[in-house]
């Protein structure tokens, strides 16, 4: 809870291959379940609808956990919280925004529309933002790559020819994951942060 929004964290504490993936994949279905209870409302005579602001950021973050023999939290810290709850205040009532780091981890995988370089408080520079529409028709990496092409090498010593998908900053990503994680507190560790605000009433 961070007053009155809630942040989700992916990747973290245990860490994940499709972290971003998975983040957009929840914020999608937030707004799916809040159109259907919207829906609802409306047939009992509610004619304001709900809407969430969502916002998303991939990278590192800084964990640890926080409290007593009473109660123990949880905590992330960092750029990466920081930037996901201020794409959230940029966001529109309903739609999704991510930034271009989370963008190149779940291209292909999603539709996006390129809504260009924003203003971001705490940010010497313009911060490039995506609005996410929908999934797309292709469900993992090795697919989006197989579309646009797949790399010919030989394998050592055998001669034989083989294929593998081209390089991508998702098994980049995903290196890096194996290389940073511990299960210390305090260290830093690759997560996809999504922000959202609580359910407020927006006017048609």
């Amino acid at each position: 809870m961070t007053g009155d929004g809630i942040l989700a964290l992916f990747g973290a504490p245990i860490a994940i291959e499709n972290a971003p993936q998975r983040a957009i994949q929840s914020a999608l279905a937030i707004h799916r379940e809040l159109a259907r209870f919207n829906d609802q409302k409306k047939r009992e005579g509610l004619s304001v609808p709900i809407r969430m602001r969502i916002g998303i950021h991939s990278g590192p973050v800084v964990v640890g956990t926080l409290g007593n023999d009473l109660r123990v939290e949880f905590k992330a810290v960092g750029d990466t919280v920081i930037l996901a709850s201020r794409l959230e205040d940029l966001a529109e009532p309903g739609t999704i925004y991510v930034t271009e780091e989370t963008f190149k981890l779940a291209e292909g995988l999603f539709r996006f529309e390129a809504l260009g370089a924003k203003a971001i408080k705490g940010k010497g520079e313009p911060v490039k933002i995506y609005r996410v529409i929908a999934p797309s028709t292709r469900s993992t990496r090795f697919e989006v790559s197989a579309e646009r092409g797949l790399t010919p090498f030989l394998s050592a010593g055998s001669g034989s020819l083989n294929f593998c998908s081209t390089a991508s900053s998702g098994s980049r990503l995903a290196a890096a994951r194996r290389f940073l994680w511990s299960p210390r507190p305090g260290l830093a560790k690759p997560a996809s942060c999504m922000s959202f605000a609580r359910p407020s009433p927006t006017r048609m």
